[in-house]
């Protein structure tokens, strides 16, 4: 069959292709040889414009119905070329003309040709098909569609043609991206709100929040399984003093320098959370009290060892450690081991600081009056007394180092006097001369 054979009919604007008979079919049907319909023919078209005249009466029929449908439409043969295109699939794909539609392969208004192949021979195989494809516009535009493929059968139950259906869903398409990204957007948002919620703002380190739910979950977990947890609670000696002398951003600077040494010098398995003000917790996962005590002696060996501050004011600064460990304390919850620790870390502060301590120290039992062991009582409960006074005074020798700083009035220019005066009841106490300099 070559274009010869081919008769393109055309109202308003609906374009229909109908293959007539070759010539030498129709000698044959003249000398009584029967001719096989050939696929795709809906009647022979005769030459006589009463005949003509019906053809284009069913064409404007077809008009009134398919024709003027919002959808595009288009009937195509069995191999897949289109035969029939309604206006909207015209104006839809960008064709000027029936013919820039007509005998053309279904394929080509595909972005991947290798699909309309598929989904005719899925319809010739009895199934229809729906879906959205990326479609080709005349001039290249690539555009999203939502087809719909069926297969018109013969009342004898053979397939006559494919007929399928095109709806342009692009901006529909490019909407679902656009909440698809927002809420990605948001998710994303919300999730930063919920680590700000349980992140402290100028430590990076996890804030309070976090500790009731993560000490719960790790409590049970160490006693189903029968394995160790330890958490040292962790406060700054003399911190307010360092406030008061240098000032609160000072002060600060200080305390996320801090938290930056217990991040280098901690496991990953290890959570470090700034409880509040100068005071941390460190939650040891899977860690006995023998390997939370070399855990806290190295922490205490890094600190000492660094400055802290900005600029060219540095300091250095100790620390004291209430440590508790399951199952070798008597806990009963885990709520019980932040008890615990804060017993424990006003145990190392009455002792003078920089030292961790245990509950053991804590918990024990006193004893009888009248016993040899008194003495040490006495004069353990001395040396508690002593530290107390030694804070006290170390206080009041900030206080006179922060009036020569800042060369208070009230000093009357006497600040180097005061320097020397802070110094010297600090030796009188027993401070080294390095521990005076700092």
């Amino acid at each position: 069959m070559s274009r010869k054979d081919i008769k393109y009919y055309s109202t308003k604007g609906v374009a229909l292709i109908v293959i007539r008979r070759s010539r030498r079919r129709t000698a044959e049907k003249k000398e009584g040889v029967p001719a096989a319909q050939p696929a795709g023919v809906s009647k022979k078209i005769p030459d006589n414009s009463i005949e003509t005249g019906k053809v284009n009466k069913k064409l404007l029929i077809m008009d009134m119905t398919i024709g003027e449908a919002a959808e595009g439409i288009i009937l195509a043969d069995l191999k897949g070329r289109i035969t029939y295109a309604n206006k909207s699939f015209l104006k839809m794909f960008g064709c000027d003309s029936a013919a820039d539609a007509l005998w053309r392969p279904l394929a080509s208004f595909f972005k991947s040709q290798k699909q309309a192949p598929v989904l005719i021979k899925k319809v010739l195989s009895g199934e229809g098909w729906s879906g959205t494809v990326r479609a080709v516009r005349q001039n290249g535009e690539v555009f999203y569609a939502r087809v719909s493929v069926i297969q018109i059968i013969n009342p004898d139950n053979t397939s006559l043609c494919i007929q399928s259906s095109f709806t342009d869903v692009t901006e529909g398409r490019r909407t679902e991206q656009r909440l698809r990204a927002m809420n990605r957007e948001l998710l994303k948002a919300n999730r930063k709100l919920a680590a700000m919620a349980y992140r402290d703002s100028h430590t990076g380190l996890y804030s309070h929040r976090i500790y009731d739910g993560l000490i719960e979950a790790e409590y049970q977990r160490s006693k189903r399984h029968k394995r160790p947890l330890s958490i040292m609670l962790i406060d700054v000696d003399f911190f307010k003093s360092i406030n008061d002398v240098y000032g609160y951003i000072f002060g600060d600077a200080v305390l996320k320098q801090l938290a930056n040494k217990f991040m280098e010098m901690t496991r990953s398995s290890d959570v470090v959370i700034r409880f509040g003000g100068e005071e941390f917790i460190i939650v040891l996962p899977e860690t006995s009290r023998e390997k939370a005590l070399w855990l806290g002696r190295r922490i205490f060996q890094g600190i000492d060892r660094a400055a802290f501050g900005q600029g060219a004011k540095k300091v250095q600064i100790k620390v004291s450690a209430g440590l508790v460990s399951y199952p070798e304390d008597d806990i009963k919850s885990p709520f019980d081991m932040f008890a615990l620790a804060e017993q424990c870390i006003k145990k190392a502060k009455s002792e003078g600081g920089s030292r961790i301590c245990s509950p053991p120290a804590v918990g024990a039992r006193r004893r009888s009056a009248g016993s040899p062991a008194n003495i040490t009582v006495i004069k353990s409960k001395l040396a508690d007394l002593a530290a107390r006074m030694n804070q006290s005074l170390v206080e009041t020798i900030f206080e006179f180092a922060r009036g020569a700083d800042a060369e208070n009035s009230h000093f009357m220019g006497h600040g180097v006097h005061a320097s020397v005066l802070a110094g010297d009841i600090a030796a009188r106490m027993g401070f080294s001369d390095d521990e005076i300099k700092k």
